[in-house]
C-alpha cells in the first residue's frame, strides 16, 4: 500500500512558530515510523511537490521552519520528502475539496488508500479526513498523530509481539494439555518483535528465519502474535522461506 502526503495540510498556517515547529517534528517522526519495516503493509510514501516557501506561521516560511528542526538528519529527510519523493503515476481528474482548498493527491487517496498529514488544522486532527469530491461527501483514512497509527494498525500491517512463556519455554519443549507439546522460543521480546516485523505469510501463517533457524508466529488476538521455533516445517514452507534473502536473520 502506498500512502500519500496530504499537501492540503501544508496550506493552513499556525498561530505561532512554536506550534508549527512541534507539528512538523511530529510529522517527521510519523513519516519515519511509517517507513520502518514494522509497517508491513506500507510500500512507499508518495508526494506532490510541496511549496516550501509557503508561510506556516507569522513571518515564517516552511523552509525557514525546517532549518530550525533539532536534528540535521530530520531536516534532510523532510526536504527530500516534500520536494524529491516518488510521485503519483496518475492523479484523478476531479479534486478533493477541504475547507475551500483542493487537492488531487487527496482525491487519489479516496480509493481505499491513506494520507499522512501535518496537524495544522482541527479537522485534520481526526483519523479520517472529511471533505467533498464534487457533491459527494467522502472520508479518507488519515494519520496526523502518532496514536492514529494504532487506529489504522490493521491497514498498516502493524504486528505486536507478546510472548507466550506458559506454552513456549525458552530452552525446552513444554508439554501442555493432553498429548500436546509447545516448541521452545529462544528469542527475547526485542528480537522476536524485529523478526515478526519481517515475517512473511505462507499458507495463512507468518514465518521467518533467524540465524539459520525457522520460526512461526501465531495470531493470539487483534494484531498480537506469539512465536516459537518451527523445526518441523513441511518442505513446501521451507522452500518458500529459502526464496527470501535473510540478512542477519532479517529480510535483506
Amino acid at each position: 500500500m502506498d500512502i500519500g502526503i496530504n499537501d492540503l495540510s501544508f496550506r493552513f498556517a499556525f498561530s505561532s512558530e512554536q506550534q508549527a515547529l512541534a507539528a512538523v517534528e511530529e510529522f517527521v517522526d510519523i513519516c519515519k515510523e511509517l517507513e520502518k519495516p514494522k509497517c508491513t503493509n506500507v510500500d512507499r510514501l508518495l508526494s506532490v511537490r510541496i511549496d516550501t516557501t509557503c508561510e506556516v506561521a507569522p513571518n515564517c516560511k516552511l523552509i525557514q521552519l525546517i532549518q530550525k528542526l533539532s536534528d540535521r538528519q530530520k531536516r534532510t529527510y523532510l526536504i527530500g520528502l516534500l520536494t524529491n519523493r516518488a510521485t503519483y503515476s496518475q492523479l484523478p481528474e476531479v479534486p478533493f475539496i477541504y475547507k475551500g482548498e483542493q487537492s488531487y493527491a487527496c482525491a487519489w487517496a479516496c480509493n481505499g488508500r491513506m494520507l499522512v498529514s501535518l496537524l495544522s488544522e482541527p479537522g485534520i486532527a481526526e483519523p479520517v479526513l472529511k471533505g467533498h469530491i464534487q457533491e459527494e461527501s467522502v472520508e479518507i483514512s488519515n494519520i496526523s498523530q502518532k496514536n492514529h497509527m494504532h487506529v489504522h494498525r490493521h491497514a498498516l500491517g502493524l504486528r505486536r509481539y507478546v510472548g507466550n512463556s506458559t506454552k513456549h519455554k525458552k530452552n525446552r519443549s513444554n508439554p501442555y494439555g493432553k498429548g500436546r507439546v509447545g516448541s521452545p522460543m529462544d528469542l527475547d521480546e526485542t528480537e522476536a518483535q524485529e523478526l515478526l516485523d519481517h515475517a512473511v505469510w505462507i499458507k495463512g501463517r507468518l514465518y521467518a528465519r533467524y540465524a539459520g533457524r525457522n520460526y512461526a508466529f501465531q495470531n493470539t488476538e487483534d494484531n498480537i502474535y506469539h512465536g516459537y521455533i518451527a523445526d518441523d516445517l513441511g518442505e513446501d514452507i521451507v522452500r518458500v522461506l529459502d526464496h527470501y534473502k535473510w540478512k542477519s536473520g532479517l529480510l535483506g
